[in-house]
């Protein structure tokens, strides 16, 4: 949660998708690239639920033999 914050920045300090894409393949240089709107993906999500873990799905229900 905290490196996709300090990545995107705050307050006075924010950084445009292209510095943020830019910032994380400096920072990964072993992952494939991410595009422009993967970011806007993830920042989206952050601001929607503070944090961009992935949500656990939940199994299917079993139906039961009654």
């Amino acid at each position: 949660m905290y490196a996709y914050a300090n990545i995107f920045g705050f307050g006075d300090r924010t950084r445009t998708r292209a510095e943020v894409v830019h910032l994380f393949q400096e920072k990964y240089p072993e992952l494939p690239p991410i595009s422009q709107g993967t970011v806007s993906k993830i920042e989206k999500q952050f601001r929607e639920r503070r944090h961009v873990r992935q949500r656990k799905k939940n199994p299917p229900n079993k139906l039961s033999d009654d």
